[in-house]
């Protein structure tokens, strides 16, 4: 089966989101969808694949670092009310190398039952560096003793840089280590391979310990440890970012009206705890099957068709009122229709 994607956008001049003659309207009965969904499919999410890009830094590959970065996201991702993080095995129809061609190209690829995201995460550069602070030790002998700085002397002990304070305990200096990690997620929408928003991560770890303890003086050449704790936080600090391009998904229940000339306001199943605002953009999604007369394959068009706001007016934790002013538009809508927050799509996320 093949699926093509259209996306159709009805411009609304109207940024009014509350509705002050709210109470004058009344429900108007409407049509269901057919076929209507079930109890599954009312429940359903954003299904959501996590996979590592393959061209990625050494060390990441050397130090076995490309789990901990999938493992993390897709834990983060898996707390996301709306998200349901699907098993990488699903893509295993289409080679990995002509997914990520297709995906990079911004090509459209055949239909994928469960997958709507794909978070591709590129692991660019994974640093890990040491240097050594004689400093810190003579910082501390001074205050151990008050007199450190005068009594002390600075020997050398297999390599090791000692200080002995007025006591005649060795007090060392220390070894900083630091690890840094950057990378970029691109979130790239199915099936129409648009990469919808690009999100650097990064970050910095250090972490010190005593040059006296270390064998021969020397530092450690590598801390997987610490390099992990890096790539952990960067996808932590990035979450915000993350969890916005991650639509929330809702069905349509009730359809609200008062004069032929205002607009026509719909009630839909999510609200704040599913991360929308008041002001939010909304978007009908569609699907009409089709048959190809050439080779006589049933193929899917999806429509995804922006129709309307937000609005104030009883905004609750799971579910809000939607503004429609196109009135040809609301008259085609109908009970269990799926609604998700538009997302405008866009190559950096620069906010």
């Amino acid at each position: 089966m093949k699926l093509f994607f259209l996306v159709i956008i009805i411009l609304s001049s109207c940024a009014n989101y509350n509705i002050k003659k709210f109470s004058f309207y009344t429900n108007t009965i409407i049509d269901k969808v057919d076929p209507y969904p079930t109890k599954e499919e009312l429940k359903e999410k954003i299904g959501v694949v996590v996979v590592i890009d393959d061209n990625t830094n050494v060390n990441v590959i050397n130090f076995n670092q490309k789990q901990i970065a999938s493992s993390n996201l897709q834990e983060l991702l898996d707390n996301l009310k709306s998200v349901n993080v699907l098993d990488r095995g699903i893509l295993k129809s289409i080679k990995e190398e002509v997914i990520f061609s297709e995906i990079k190209s911004g090509k459209s690829r055949q239909e994928n039952k469960d997958a709507d995201l794909v978070f591709l995460v590129k692991m660019n550069s994974l640093i890990f560096s040491s240097q050594y602070d004689a400093r810190t030790g003579a910082k501390i002998g001074y205050e151990a003793s008050k007199i450190a700085l005068m009594v002390g002397a600075m020997v050398a002990s297999q390599g090791r840089g000692i200080f002995i304070d007025a006591g005649g305990n060795p007090v060392s200096g220390e070894y900083n280590y630091i690890a840094n990690f950057s990378g970029e997620i691109s979130v790239i929408e199915l099936p129409s391979g648009n990469v919808i928003s690009k999100i650097p991560i990064q970050s910095s770890i250090e972490s010190t310990e005593s040059a006296y303890d270390r064998i021969a003086g020397r530092p450690k050449e590598v801390d997987p440890k610490l390099m992990e704790e890096a790539i952990t936080k960067a996808i932590s600090d990035a979450m915000p970012k993350i969890s916005k391009v991650v639509p929330a998904v809702g069905h349509i229940i009730q359809r609200s009206d008062y004069l032929p000339n205002e607009a026509t306001l719909f009630k839909a199943t999510f609200g704040s705890s599913d991360g929308i605002k008041i002001g939010d953009k909304v978007i009908l999604q569609r699907k009409k099957y089709e048959i190809n007369p050439l080779n006589d394959e049933k193929n899917m068009l999806i429509n995804s068709i922006f129709i309307g706001n937000i609005i104030a007016n009883e905004f609750g934790e799971n579910f809000c009122w939607i503004k429609v002013t196109d009135k040809a538009l609301a008259s085609t809508i109908k009970v269990a229709e799926k609604v998700m927050v538009y997302t405008k799509p866009s190559k950096k996320d620069d906010e």
